[in-house]
């Protein structure tokens, strides 16, 4: 059962996928620790046999991004990481400082061509994301 804070007016999608059910709502919240507003996402997905529930809580500080602009840069946003992890342990950059010229020239490098690659993945991602609506 949705808690009462959850109405109808911050409803924003709800879908039925083989065994759950997503629910997405989206509001504008007051955040005290960054003496603001922010936007809140938060997505429940319900199992449709057993009734369990499960929540995730996206937050933006830009109140005017749409919730599938939140939920699709958070998506990407740990695959970069994921990305990021596994070139540095490719490349033997676990321990990676940047003391000489030579290794911010090589830290420089990798961090455009992880650019390059996560805007590469961002359009092939979007591409599907659409498509799946």
């Amino acid at each position: 059962m949705e808690s009462i804070i959850f109405t109808h007016r911050y409803l924003k999608e709800t879908k039925e996928e083989k065994n759950k059910t997503i629910t997405i709502y989206q509001l504008e919240a007051l955040n005290k620790s960054i003496k603001g507003d922010i936007n809140v996402v938060i997505i429940t997905e319900t199992n449709t046999h057993n009734n369990k529930s499960n929540r995730t809580i996206l937050f933006s500080t830009d109140l005017k991004q749409e919730y599938h602009k939140i939920i699709d840069y958070y998506s990407l946003r740990f695959q970069i990481e994921f990305n990021f992890r596994d070139a540095k342990q490719f490349f033997g950059l676990e321990d990676f400082m940047n003391i000489t010229k030579r290794r911010i020239h090589n830290f420089v490098n990798l961090s455009m061509f992880m650019n390059s690659l996560t805007y590469r993945m961002y359009k092939s991602i979007k591409n599907i994301w659409t498509y799946s609506r």
